[in-house]
């Protein structure tokens, strides 16, 4: 699911752009998290388990929100690193609440947004949970 256009083009107007080649960091586990709107590339999201293994949380890219969980939540323990050559504008907390304020479906559309990002989530685990090895690798290559 991705934010609709109209909504995305107002959530990333005026927010700072940066660029990050495949392998950067565009945030780190013990950061501040932030909502990072993704103009272009594809962008690796992940936790570290307690066995210290990355666990990939999803794969992101073009008009899709990365971090906005993690920013309501306030976890500081994921991460995302650029998969591709990637342009990303942050988004701050008070853009999106005064643009909320203005137009409350952009809040809506992101509250949606990040629960299909949660059911999503769910469903990997209930199908890593389940299905045999060879499927899970498949899967994670697809």
């Amino acid at each position: 699911m991705n934010v609709p256009r109209d909504i995305w083009e107002n959530l990333i107007e005026g927010a700072t752009v940066t660029n990050a080649a495949p392998g950067d960091a565009i945030y780190r586990a013990g950061e501040t998290p932030r909502p990072i709107a993704l103009l272009s590339g594809t962008v690796r999201v992940f936790m570290l388990n307690g066995a210290g293994r990355q666990v990939t949380l999803r794969l992101a890219g073009p008009g899709e929100l990365i971090g906005l969980v993690a920013f309501l939540t306030g976890s500081d323990t994921w991460e995302a690193h650029a998969v591709t050559d990637v342009s990303a504008a942050t988004l701050s907390a008070e853009h999106i609440q005064e643009i909320g304020r203005r137009q409350p479906e952009i809040l809506w559309a992101l509250a949606r947004d990040a629960a299909f990002r949660a059911v999503e989530a769910l469903k990997r685990v209930a199908d890593a949970t389940t299905e045999p090895l060879s499927v899970r690798v498949a899967q994670h290559l697809l």
